[in-house]
Formats: structure tokens, C-alpha cells, sequence
């Protein structure tokens, strides 16, 4: 389900620099995220063509709690803190190369219930516009 929920939800950031790779590439970095491994070639390439890279700067917000959900994102390169606006400075969670995150809202259709910043000098974002 998340998968086939992936294909529709993906939208690229509005924030940051987008950066170009290759077909080839975006399909290679999909496979190693964990909900997209057992994913056939033929999804994966829709997905890579619906996908965008886009950089982020250390501290540079990539979401915010309360925000709607129209985005999953995946982590190229780099690292992105979780965390509620009451406290910013307590992550909900760090995570690394190779995560996603901002799927729940794309599911349920609920406001985000987190907010999401860059904690990398420079890290590479994938993301991709809905298939409608």
C-alpha cells in the first residue's frame, strides 16, 4: 500500500535547489530505500520519473508540523531532524541516508504532525510530483 500510495503522493519541495540526476541514478538510490526494494523495474522507473532531487542547507526547513501532507520525501545524502514546534531542540527522531519520512500525511490526509529541517552542510532530497 505505501508504495502504491508513493507513486500518488510524491511532490517536490517547494524549498531548496534542485539538483539533476540521472534516470539511472534516481533508480539505483530508490532501491535502497527499505519500502521501494522489492519493487519491480517497471515501478521503479515510473517512480524515478515522477521524482525530483532537491538540496538542502543545514537548519533549512523542509516541512512543518500542521503543514498538509502532499510529499514523501527520501534521504540521498545527508540528515533530517524530526521534531514538534513546541520543542525544536528535543528530536523526535534523526534519521540517515536511505530513510523516508512524511509518508503519514500523504496516507491519512492529515496535517503534518511534525516538523522536518536539513542538519547536513549539504543534502540531496528525492521527491516527485503526483501521478493524476
Amino acid at each position: 500500500q505505501l508504495r502504491h500510495a508513493a507513486n500518488y503522493a510524491l511532490n517536490p519541495a517547494q524549498k531548496g535547489a534542485e539538483a539533476m540526476l540521472s534516470t539511472f541514478e534516481k533508480i539505483m538510490f530508490l532501491k535502497k530505500v527499505a519500502t521501494f526494494a522489492d519493487m519491480d523495474s517497471h515501478g521503479l522507473k515510473v517512480l524515478s520519473g515522477i521524482s525530483t532531487v532537491v538540496e538542502y542547507s543545514h537548519g533549512e526547513i523542509i516541512f512543518e508540523e500542521g503543514d498538509h501532507g502532499d510529499a514523501m520525501y527520501m534521504i540521498q545524502k545527508g540528515v533530517v531532524r524530526l521534531f514538534l514546534k513546541k520543542n525544536p531542540d528535543k528530536p523526535l527522531a534523526v534519521l540517515k541516508e536511505s530513510a523516508y519520512f512524511g509518508e503519514m500525511a500523504v496516507l491519512d490526509g492529515e496535517p503534518r504532525s511534525a516538523s522536518a529541517a536539513a542538519e547536513a552542510n549539504r543534502m540531496q532530497m528525492q521527491s516527485g510530483r503526483p501521478l493524476r
